[in-house]
């Protein structure tokens, strides 16, 4: 597809995922896979050239179609097509083959090493262009904490909202000073500057939240920042038991609880207790393990 088309494509993606044309991740690291920090969307520029790849390949094996044979007739004319050199008047899409052509060979390290590399995507009939895709993108390192944090049992807003505070763009205070805002500070204690560290593990009034929450669990292990927490949650409560479940809901739940509190006082101007988000976790976390585990007796 044309570059024009491709960007609106990705425009009307961004503005859903989104709201608005200001994303808060910018949308090639929201095409990363999940476990590199993304949510596994896939890029649709890279995308069209993993499936251009699939037509270049069908041209140098010299597939059984009808376009295959004019291409290798009108264009070819006996010669490979690692070796063709479109003219100026020649169509958009044999120019675009030539482009992926050229990219691959950059990518795998020469032209040889290209056909090589394509030529393991094929099992039997079918050319797998995932694999191609995978070659093109751009690899980021891997977040360890992605995998604790996208579970099937766990909603999928609150897991959003942790992923958002673990890549530091949940729009605290600290991340808006080019508003010149007067108030800074933390909208439950306002006594400290608000940011992703203080509103969910440095605060006193969160403090409490966690406090009754690891009590009810009964986690004895005190949590300081987001990435110590996700990663001894990661470590301790890896199973798939009933105890080691509730423990990653609550987590996910307080964190999604506490981020909605801090903005019905943003922007609605209302009154949060402790106690209202307690509840609410508590009663989250009920409400899945008794759907996944109808017969199962909790005892906390």
């Amino acid at each position: 597809m044309p570059i024009t088309i491709l960007d609106a494509v990705s425009s009307m993606c961004l503005k859903f995922l989104w709201g608005s044309k200001n994303s808060k991740v910018k949308w090639d690291d929201v095409c990363a896979p999940k476990e590199e920090g993304g949510l596994g969307l896939k890029n649709t520029k890279v995308w069209n050239k993993a499936l251009l790849s699939r037509t270049l390949w069908n041209i140098h094996a010299n597939a059984e179609t009808l376009w295959v044979r004019w291409v290798h007739s009108y264009y070819l004319k006996g010669s490979s097509i690692w070796d063709f050199v479109p003219k100026y008047g020649d169509s958009y899409l044999i120019k675009e083959i030539v482009k992926i052509r050229n990219e691959l060979e950059v990518a795998f390290g020469g032209r040889d090493r290209a056909i090589a590399g394509l030529s393991r995507f094929v099992v039997g009939s079918k050319f797998l262009s995932g694999k191609v895709y995978d070659v093109l993108r751009v690899a980021r390192v891997k977040k360890p904490w992605m995998s604790c944090i996208w579970k099937h049992f766990i909603p999928p807003k609150h897991s959003f909202t942790v992923w958002l505070a673990c890549r530091g763009r949940l729009p605290t205070k600290d991340r808006l000073t080019f508003l010149n805002l007067d108030d800074v500070s933390c909208y439950f204690c306002r006594s400290s500057p608000e940011s992703i560290g203080h509103i969910f593990f440095g605060c006193p009034f969160t403090s409490v939240v966690w406090a009754e929450i690891r009590r009810w669990l009964g986690v004895t292990r005190d949590m300081s920042t987001l990435a110590s927490a996700i990663k001894w949650i990661k470590k301790e409560f890896k199973g798939s038991n009933v105890k080691n479940r509730a423990v990653r809901i609550a987590f996910s739940s307080t964190i999604f609880e506490v981020w909605a509190a801090r903005n019905v006082i943003n922007f609605d101007g209302g009154k949060v207790s402790t106690q209202d988000i307690i509840a609410r976790v508590k009663t989250t976390t009920y409400r899945i393990l008794y759907r996944l585990n109808p017969h199962c007796r909790l005892t906390f």
